[in-house]
């Protein structure tokens, strides 16, 4: 009998030696061409997997990096974990995995470059039990490379220096982001700063972003987090999923992304947009978000505003008890805070662009004094301004959603997300760009927007400025809108081939240029422009009298169990619950239940089901309908 070598190969991690043992077993014919499909066999994992991966472990406090690398005997430097070490021992390589133990490790990547192609993942990650700290990790290529990088765990924290990102990947595919703490230590102007992000990714393809936290070391202080919690620059294939932003500008903000899911997010406590879309976009999906506290910096004032007397040019303000400088802490104020007027002497009335300049340096003489860039007096040749009533706020507004001008969003679905508590416009789409002959076109195509909660509380003293949450679409070519609770006013203009279905709108307005409608059904309308509304007698209106031909019904907001509280899930008997089209309706409503028997209209369903096979009430089943 002929005699079949078994080779097996294994690593060892200290000395980095292949050990091939044989194990001795008999076989029959065909020795050469057994040995010969094994040794192609293991050629080909050769070449495409590594043969081991290693372990090691960084140790700031314990370690050194004279050291192996061993739990025993771990290196000190994160730089002595880069695959880029050019000192002796061993070396990090693809498939390996570091394990970081308490600690600050500083700057990670001080030169910013990372100018090697990986070609398995390598793993930078806490050790069980343990939190290292890091300034801010940065890798800034001028040209793409793979990185196959995951960093998981590990905690940054920014000291006060200017703009600098907590964590920046440019020109480096396959990125990995989990279960980080990333917190600024407050911001400097510009507030909307591209490199003053908590996570900046630019140029790169397969990024996941899992359960990171983005923020403020001081969470109550609306600025001590970054300009942008996240920040996307003309990335492919990511996805943003379980995290938590706050106490940052924008939220979420994304130029030019291709194939993104963001999912489960919350976004909070935000004084500039929750998310932001510039460049162009496709094949995007937003779902089961939740973005609220999106409100104007206005400083609790100590004095009587009336109190305070201009100079003859009106551009010096003193008052005796004031604490500006306080209340802008040095940081806050310059070319960020406006001066607003309700009413005085000789004074102009609103904002009149008025910004305080350059409030850090030379602008704040004291507590008491201030400078403005602009004299807001009425009449130049007039007396200074007096008996002045104001108030100071940041000229930055903060809408929940925003897309750009100019630039094309197709495919685009927003579905299950929750916008609540805001200031100034709920959703601001403007979606055209301009032909030759300066006429806007549709640049955006094949929008859903589906199971949506957006409301604002009337109670919010920046209330009067709009009047209610504006939810604004313009300029899309495949627009469904279809069981959303608006809470607002709502307009379209400029947008084509559209469908509403099961919305409940407190206000609606079609604007001009008019829309070109499929169908229109199964809403209801508060109020507004209902001489622009197309569809049939399913379309219902009502201007504060009385559904006397519905049960229980006596207004628009006794529909809901408690509009005042903000909680506009459905009361029993309200002219909601079975209002829909089984044809033209979600599947599930904004908690995730499935819709059952003839769908509720608004986001929430009032006897939804949690399990799409329990028994239907009303033996009929909504089947999902896709996008056309």
């Amino acid at each position: 009998m002929g005699v079949l070598w078994e080779i097996v190969q294994t690593g060892s991690s200290d000395d980095h030696k292949i050990r091939i043992y044989a194990r001795r077993f008999y076989g029959k014919k065909n020795l050469v061409w057994i040995l010969s499909c094994i040794l192609a066999a293991l050629l080909f994992g050769l070449a495409t997997t590594p043969l081991w991966a290693a372990t090691y472990y960084l140790d700031a406090e314990n370690g050194d990096d004279s050291n192996p690398g061993t739990t025993e005997l771990p290196w000190k430097t994160f730089n002595r974990a880069k695959t880029t070490y050019k000192g002796e021992g061993v070396k990090v390589t693809s498939g390996d995995t570091v394990l970081i133990r308490d600690g600050n490790y500083g700057s990670a990547w001080p030169s910013e470059v990372y100018q090697v192609n990986n070609t398995n993942w390598i793993t930078y990650k806490a050790d069980d039990g343990h939190s290292p700290e890091f300034t801010d990790i940065i890798i800034s290529n001028p040209y793409i490379y793979d990185g196959y990088l995951i960093f998981d765990g590990l905690t940054v924290k920014k000291v006060y220096v200017g703009v600098k990102p907590g964590m920046k990947m440019y020109n480096l595919n396959h990125l990995r982001f989990k279960n980080l703490k990333i917190f600024n230590n407050g911001r400097t102007p510009p507030q909307t700063a591209v490199n003053s992000s908590g996570i900046l990714v630019g140029n790169s393809t397969d990024v996941d972003i899992n359960n990171c936290e983005i923020g403020g070391q001081d969470p109550s202080d609306n600025y001590s987090g970054f300009a942008i919690g996240i920040r996307l620059d003309t990335v492919t294939d990511v996805n943003i999923v379980d995290c938590n932003v706050y106490c940052c500008g924008k939220g979420l903000r994304s130029a030019a992304v291709h194939n993104g899911y963001v999912a489960r997010n919350k976004f909070h406590k935000m004084t500039n947009d929750g998310l932001s879309l510039s460049g162009s976009h496709y094949d995007l999906i937003v779902e089961d978000c939740e973005f609220w506290d999106l409100k104007l910096y206005m400083p609790v004032l100590s004095e009587a505003p009336t109190e305070t007397t201009f100079s003859e040019d009106g551009l010096v303000m003193n008052n005796p008890d004031a604490k500006w400088n306080t209340l802008g802490s040095g940081r806050i104020w310059a070319d960020f805070v406006k001066l607003r007027v309700y009413s005085g002497n000789n004074v102009v009335i609103g904002d009149a662009d008025i910004y305080l300049k350059d409030l850090m340096v030379a602008s704040v003489d004291s507590n008491t004094q201030i400078t403005l860039a602009k004299s807001p007096k009425l009449d130049p040749n007039g007396p200074a301004p007096s008996n002045v009533n104001y108030r100071f706020e940041s000229h930055i507004h903060g809408d929940g959603l925003q897309c750009n001008v100019g630039s094309n969003f197709h495919n685009i679905t927003f579905r299950r997300n929750k916008f609540y508590d805001l200031h100034h416009q709920a959703w601001w789409i403007q979606t055209y760009k301009k032909d030759a002959n300066d006429v806007k076109i549709c640049v955006g195509k094949n929008w859903l927007v589906e199971n949506n909660l957006i409301y604002i509380k009337k109670d919010d003293p920046t209330y009067d400025d709009w009047g209610g949450a504006c939810i604004y679409f313009t300029y899309i070519d495949g627009l469904t809108i279809r069981n959303n609770t608006f809470v607002g006013y709502m307009n379209i203009a400029g947008c084509k081939n559209v469908k509403m279905y099961g919305n409940i709108m407190s206000y609606f307005s079609p604007v001009s240029p008019s829309s070109t409608w499929l169908n229109c059904d199964y809403n209801i309308v508060n109020r507004g422009g209902g001489s622009a509304l197309y569809g049939n007698h399913n379309i219902w209106f009502h201007y504060g009298g009385v559904y006397k031909q519905y049960r229980l019904e006596s207004s628009f907001w006794g529909m809901f169990a408690d509009a005042n509280g903000g909680n506009f899930q459905l009361k029993e008997g309200s002219i909601a619950i079975n209002h829909g089209d089984l044809n033209n309706a979600s599947d599930r409503d904004v908690l995730g239940k499935y819709r059952n028997g003839l769908p509720d209209a608004g986001c929430y369903e009032y006897n939804g089901l949690n399990d799409p096979n329990e028994e239907n009430p009303h033996q009929s089943k909504i089947t999902p309908q896709q996008l056309k």
